[in-house]
């Protein structure tokens, strides 16, 4: 029995002990706040956290689908380094940006392709990558990136 059991999203382990959780066919806010606080909770202390998000849906019946709540939480949760994929999550980095994250804690790249560049030289024993956005269907691409990363 691993800390991820009962995670109900594919989580894939990388050499080394980064973990890639597959969380692409998350589309809502609330959906990505649920996410990203259940792992949140199954990491130990030396763990980093990094998000890699395209567009999540926002405007529905969650506190979290106002954009600028949205990029609060993720501020809160003490996210190692958040990466905005796409034009669509590019309102998510600035809101990021916003509520205090300015040291490069919140990037923004064009394309999946580029998210390699941001995170491939960076990638520590136990880091845990959740990759979020199912309204970009490229979030699916990333995640099989990552897992190649240190496969």
């Amino acid at each position: 029995m691993t800390h991820w059991d009962g995670l109900e999203l594919p989580v894939h382990e990388l050499r080394g002990g980064a973990v890639v959780i597959d969380g692409s066919s998350v589309a809502s806010a609330r959906d990505a706040v649920d996410v990203m606080k259940d792992v949140r909770g199954r990491l130990t202390p030396d763990q980093r956290h990094i998000v890699v998000t395209g567009a999540v849906s926002l405007g529905g019946d969650s506190d979290y689908d106002d954009l600028e709540a949205f990029g609060a939480f993720i501020v809160r949760m003490n996210i190692a380094l958040c990466v905005a994929v796409g034009k669509e999550a590019r309102p998510i980095w600035a809101s990021v940006g916003r509520e205090g994250s300015w040291d490069g804690e919140s990037q923004h790249v064009e394309t999946p392709d580029e998210v390699y560049a941001v995170l491939a030289g960076d990638i520590q024993p136990g880091d845990v990558f959740v990759v979020l956005g199912g309204v970009t269907k490229e979030m699916g691409l990333v995640a099989s990136t990552l897992r190649e990363l240190h496969a």
